[in-house]
This record gives C-alpha cells, sequence and structure tokens, in this order.
C-alpha cells in the first residue's frame, strides 16, 4: 500500500462519512464520528479488496485508474458502514417498544 492510496482511501472515507452524517440527520455520529467511522471503514475494505483484485492495488506510483477504483470503493463502503453504525447506534440509544 503506498502513501498516495492511503491518502486517497482515508479523503473517501472522510468525505462519505460526513456526507452520510449530514444527508441523515438521524444516523448522524456527529463529525469526528463520522470521519473516524468513514475513514476506518474505508481503508479496511480497500485493503481486503486488494487482497482479493490484485489489479486494484495498480502497479505502483501514480496510476490513476488503480486510484479511482479505490476511491470509489472506498466511498461506497464508507457511506454504507456509516449508516449501519449510525441506525445501530440510534436503535440503541432509544429502543422501539414492542406494546404502544
Amino acid at each position: 500500500m503506498d502513501f498516495i492510496g492511503l491518502m486517497v482511501q482515508l479523503l473517501a472515507g472522510v468525505v462519505a462519512g460526513n456526507a452520510v452524517g449530514k444527508s441523515l440527520p438521524e444516523l448522524d455520529l456527529g463529525t469526528a464520528g463520522n470521519a473516524f467511522v468513514g475513514a476506518g471503514a474505508a481503508v479496511c475494505s480497500v485493503h481486503l479488496l486488494q487482497i482479493l483484485v490484485p489489479p486494484l492495488g495498480g502497479m505502483g506510483g501514480l496510476d490513476l485508474g488503480a486510484h479511482a477504483a479505490q476511491f470509489v470503493a472506498a466511498s461506497v463502503t464508507a457511506a454504507m458502514v456509516t449508516a449501519v453504525v449510525g441506525l445501530a447506534r440510534s436503535e440503541l440509544r432509544e429502543p422501539k417498544r414492542a406494546l404502544d
């Protein structure tokens, strides 16, 4: 994993996590929470994808196609994981009553 690829993944995760948090206020984890969950999910998912699909890792250096694929994969995964964590947190905070 190269430095530029890691920065692409972190940036995509932070942007996607905060976009989900601000567009869905009931799932918002706060700015820092959205960024942390998004960045972590992005880096983990792209690393897993690089193991499963080796061309996503690129050939080293500045491979724009590989970085674009990493950005898309990181953004999508970060958005999904941030939404799931936000949903879980909101459900744990205010559980629904079965007999209302």
